[in-house]
């Protein structure tokens, strides 16, 4: 039983680093009045 919980532990640090990592890696395309589109750094909004 504490095999498992450790084990999960793991998995829930290794599933947050990677999700850490990937959120740096997301951008938002804007549309800007002239038309154009720029690709900008996602902000994520605090809760």
């Amino acid at each position: 039983m504490v095999a498992a919980f450790e084990e999960g532990q793991k998995l829930v640090k290794l599933c947050s680093s990677k999700l850490n990592e990937v959120e740096k890696k997301i951008e938002m395309l804007v549309k800007k009045a002239d038309g154009s589109i720029e690709a900008e750094p996602f902000e994520e909004e605090p809760f």
